[in-house]
């Protein structure tokens, strides 16, 4: 399932993860989430690898997806190049930015958000924010700006670096600022009632609006780039995976349904990206 590209050399393999590739851990795990061997996700099975000590990830895996997010993932095919590449994750040198439908335009159209990040008391397989610095939880950081309206702002694509790496991050902190991602079924309020905040008033394009969000079938976030130093050579290597189709559809779909609905008068809509947002890093 990984699509080898221009970094895939005899130490790292940079792969696009379609939505049905799995390499989630944590609380996703108990839902069946598991990372496939690298050896099958590369495509050869050179070295035999033993397993690795409780709490380490699976050999070759370096940084995970959560459950359903597309996008781009790096696997490690010696142990040098596995430990080189974790101490730039903990250093947090590697750059990553995700693409997002949010439910709503957050406003500031750019921001930060800095929370701790820990198991939710009510349901052990999802997460949830507490204060910054607080006892409970990891602390976890993200920058997001908005890209594009859609709608007139009843949606919007919405990019996020990372400052950590917690799981869950950034629909936990979609959630905690009020714009969960669309089709997010552990932290949004679900298609239903998603798709009846979309329509607004006009009741009768809800039904309309759960279909497109019902076709999507896993939350709407993708690993658009992804930038590490190779882990022999030193080299700075950047990689980016386009949208995949099912987010530009339903970006275009939901455009199309509620601009006439949301949009002030006289303002363009284009298609499939709605109105610039304007938020910068």
């Amino acid at each position: 399932p990984l699509l080898p590209e221009d970094g895939d050399d005899e130490d790292v393999l940079e792969g696009g993860s379609p939505p049905p590739l799995n390499a989630a851990a944590g609380p996703a795990a108990a839902s069946g989430a598991a990372a496939a061997p690298p050896q099958q996700q590369a495509g050869g099975g050179q070295q035999q690898r033993s397993a690795p000590p409780a709490g380490v990830l699976r050999p070759g895996i370096v940084h995970r997806l959560d459950k359903g997010t597309s996008g781009l993932l790096v696997v490690a095919k010696n142990d040098t190049a596995h430990a080189r590449l974790c101490d730039q994750f903990k250093a947090r040198t590697v750059s990553r930015v995700y693409r997002s439908i949010t439910l709503g335009t957050p406003s500031p159209a750019s921001g930060r958000v800095a929370t701790n990040i820990a198991r939710d008391p009510a349901d052990r397989l999802r997460m949830a924010a507490a204060g910054y610095g607080a006892a409970r939880g990891r602390p976890a950081a993200s920058n997001y700006r908005v890209v594009a309206r859609i709608g007139g702002g009843a949606a919007a694509l919405v990019e996020w670096k990372l400052g950590t790496g917690r799981t869950h991050q950034i629909r936990v902190h979609a959630k905690h600022i009020g714009h969960p991602l669309l089709g997010d079924d552990a932290y949004s309020p679900g298609n239903a009632a998603a798709a009846r905040a979309l329509a607004g008033r006009r009741a009768s394009l809800a039904p309309a609006a759960r279909a497109a969000l019902d076709a999507l079938g896993r939350p709407a976030l993708h690993a658009l780039t992804l930038g590490f130093d190779h882990p022999l050579t030193g080299r700075r290597l950047h990689f980016e995976a386009p949208m995949p189709r099912d987010l530009e559809r339903l970006a275009a779909d939901l455009e199309a349904l509620l601009a006439p609905q949301t949009a002030p008068h006289g303002e363009a809509h284009g298609g499939g990206g709605g109105s610039g947002g304007g938020g910068s890093w």
